[in-house]
């Protein structure tokens, strides 16, 4: 292999289980936040337990600020109050409802 030769995605990466398994439904990432909010058994567990949630959730250094931000908001220290949400659409970028479901996680989370 050259130096400007790449491997093969599939040398690099370990798909999820899920996907080798061929048992992966796309359906899950059509999130209700509403679902969510209510516990709604008809949601994937993924978005309605926490710890799942983030075990499956890749924190980008925004989103992990973003996420700083709100604790800091729920322990009652210094924050900025009204966030801006700038999200492009793009492949591998958060949408505004993932990131909903991100924050409602972590704030249900913080006051369990």
């Amino acid at each position: 292999m050259t130096a400007y030769q790449l491997k093969p995605w599939t040398q690099v990466v370990t798909p999820h289980a899920d996907i080798t398994a061929g048992t992966f439904d796309n359906a899950i990432f059509a999130a209700s936040l509403s679902q969510v909010v209510r516990n709604q058994a008809d949601c994937p567990e993924v978005y309605r337990d926490a710890r799942k949630f983030f075990e499956a959730t890749y924190l980008t250094k925004e989103l992990r600020s973003l996420l700083e931000d709100v604790l800091k908001g729920l322990n009652g220290q210094p924050t900025d109050k009204i966030l801006q949400l700038r999200t492009p659409l793009a492949v591998a970028k958060p949408t505004p409802w993932s990131v909903f479901i991100t924050l409602l996680n972590t704030a249900l989370n913080y006051l369990a």
